[in-house]
């Protein structure tokens, strides 16, 4: 099993399927999305790619992070 620190450090350096093979079967739920006019929940790797690869196309071309530090290390 993964630490949570390389699950968020896979999630920053990978691309959307990549981000999205990260996730359980049963999905996310992201409740702040319906704010912006978005599906709240999202089931699967696959349909949470899909609403990564919208993310990053549409919603918020050419974004990524840069310069991460993360501070709480559980490992």
């Amino acid at each position: 099993m993964k630490t949570a620190k390389h699950l968020l450090q896979g999630y920053i350096d990978g691309s959307a399927q990549e981000s999205a093979a990260l996730f359980a079967e049963n999905g996310a739920r992201m409740p702040y999305l319906s704010d912006l006019g978005v599906e709240p929940r999202y089931e699967g790797p696959r349909n949470i790619g899909a609403f990564l690869t919208f993310l990053h196309a549409k919603m918020y071309p050419g974004f990524k992070f840069a310069d991460v530090k993360i501070y709480i290390d559980t490992s």
